[in-house]
C-alpha cells in the first residue's frame, strides 16, 4: 500500500505543461523514477495500466524493466527451491516448471531471458522424471549449435 501512495505522490509532482527547462527536467526525472518503481515492484496488470496510461508512458518505457524484474524473480524462485529443496514453504510444482520451460522455447536466444534459461537447465527437482518440456531442450540445443547462445 505504501508503494502505491509513493507512486501517487510522485504523480503529483509531474507538471502536465512545464513552463521551463527546470520543470521539464523534473518531469523527466520523476517519470524515470516512476518507470523504475513500476518495473521493480509487483503490481497487477490493471494497476500498472492505470499508472502508465495516466503518466502517458509507452510500453517501451517500462517493459524492459518489467521483463528484467520478472526474469530475476523467477530465477530467484528456482534457485531458492534448489537450495532449500523440500524444506521451502513455497514449493514449486513440477507443472509450473514445465510450463515455464515451454514458454521459454521461442525466447531462448534473447539475452534478457538467458538467466532464466540457465536456471531452468540447472534446476534439480525431486521428481522421478524430467519436468522440462522436451522441445525446450531442442530449442536450447539448436541455439547452442548455431552459436546464438553460449
Amino acid at each position: 500500500e505504501s508503494q502505491k501512495i509513493l507512486i501517487w505522490c510522485l504523480c503529483c509532482l509531474i507538471n502536465k505543461e512545464p513552463q521551463n527547462s527546470e520543470e521539464s527536467k523534473l518531469n523527466s526525472w520523476t517519470r524515470g523514477l516512476l518507470s523504475h518503481i513500476l518495473s521493480a515492484f509487483r503490481f497487477d496488470t490493471k494497476e500498472v495500466g492505470l499508472f502508465t496510461q495516466g503518466l502517458e508512458f509507452t510500453p517501451a518505457d517500462y517493459y524492459p524493466g518489467l521483463l528484467k524484474n520478472m526474469v530475476l524473480s523467477l530465477v530467484s524462485e528456482l534457485r531458492e527451491y534448489h537450495l532449500n529443496g523440500f524444506n521451502t514453504q513455497r514449493r514449486i510444482v513440477p507443472e509450473k516448471i514445465r510450463l515455464l520451460s515451454r514458454i521459454c522455447i521461442p525466447l531462448v536466444t534473447l539475452p534478457d531471458i538467458e538467466p532464466l534459461v540457465e536456471a531452468l537447465l540447472t534446476y534439480h527437482g525431486h521428481e522421478p522424471q524430467e519436468v522440462l518440456w522436451p522441445e525446450f531442450f531442442d530449442a536450447v540445443n539448436e541455439a547452442f549449435l548455431l552459436k546464438k547462445i553460449s
